[in-house]
């Protein structure tokens, strides 16, 4: 099994990824605590940043990822104990 490291394409460190994560064949969702969450695909060996999710709003309450799922083409997204699709 080989060990990948995701980090976010803007460079930001320290945003507290990593707190919800969700994979589904090529693509994995990864939460964090920025009011963001992060989707990447692979593709073949290649594996990219494919979106960043804007969540919540402006406080810290609902800028925190408590939970992602994936369901087919569907991004479920829980923020501050309430479920959002995205």
């Amino acid at each position: 099994m080989d060990e990948i490291k995701l980090a976010d394409s803007n460079g930001e460190y320290d945003d507290g990824a990593g707190y919800a994560v969700a994979i589904s064949g090529t693509t994995a969702v990864v939460g964090t605590d920025k009011h963001k969450t992060l989707v990447f695909v692979r593709r073949g060996d290649i594996r990219e940043q494919l979106q960043t999710l804007p969540v919540g709003g402006g406080d810290d309450e609902t800028g925190h990822t408590y939970g992602v799922a994936i369901d087919g083409g569907t991004i479920v997204v829980v923020l501050g104990g309430k479920a959002k699709p995205v």
